[in-house]
């Protein structure tokens, strides 16, 4: 199972960095596309039902009349020291992977590219993970999978910006259905979503 999260983990930070790549080579031919490395700070809670924490990035393309779409991946793991929230999990020694897309819609998309902006988007979260459980006095390998849709508004700023570059800041906040399956035990509960998002934009 670890090898395989890793080689999940290796190829979606290969895809981020090969698509950055590709994108300078073609920056003097296509002016009107924007690409954001992002880092969601809430990826550092980890799972927020477990004791756990995490970290991921992701990549944001901009697309015609004001849409975009987010990819991130990133790895949690188990922090004794950090318990999860109510109805949390039972697993200990927890790892696993968190992939979670965005389709985002900027209010003005004149102004999106580059620039400060209103949107709204629905961000789907996928939590792939697996852990150690007691169970019948015995020590077991147990797998959890959570999803969540929410749909959320906020706000892009831009905190610097150059000729070909900018540092960005997102706020959004929103609410959606959760999905929970652990031990063969699954459950749906309301979720709620507010994020920050730090990003390097190229264009």
């Amino acid at each position: 199972m670890k090898k395989i999260l890793s080689l999940l983990i290796i190829s979606a930070f290969l895809f981020l960095f090969s698509q950055l790549n590709a994108q300078s080579d073609s920056s003097l031919v296509n002016k009107n596309r924007e690409y954001t490395l992002k880092f969601p700070v809430s990826s550092l809670l980890g799972d927020i039902f477990s004791n756990s924490m995490g970290i991921s990035l992701g990549l944001e393309t901009t697309g015609k009349k004001g849409w975009s779409f987010t990819q991130e991946a990133g790895y949690i793991f188990d922090i004794d020291y950090r318990d999860g929230l109510i109805f949390g999990s039972r697993l200990e020694d927890l790892n696993g992977i968190r992939l979670t897309s965005e389709l985002r819609r900027y209010e003005y998309p004149e102004n999106f590219f580059p620039g400060s902006d209103f949107f709204a988007s629905l961000e789907w979260d996928n939590f792939l993970l697996r852990g150690e459980e007691l169970s019948e006095g015995k020590t077991v390998q147990s797998d959890v999978y959570r999803s969540g849709l929410t749909f959320n508004i906020g706000k892009k700023y831009l905190i610097r910006s150059c000729n070909s570059s900018s540092l960005t800041l997102d706020l959004l906040g929103g609410g959606g259905l959760g999905f929970g399956l652990e031990s063969s035990e699954s459950n749906y509960f309301p979720l709620l979503n507010f994020d920050v998002k730090l990003g390097f934009a190229m264009y």
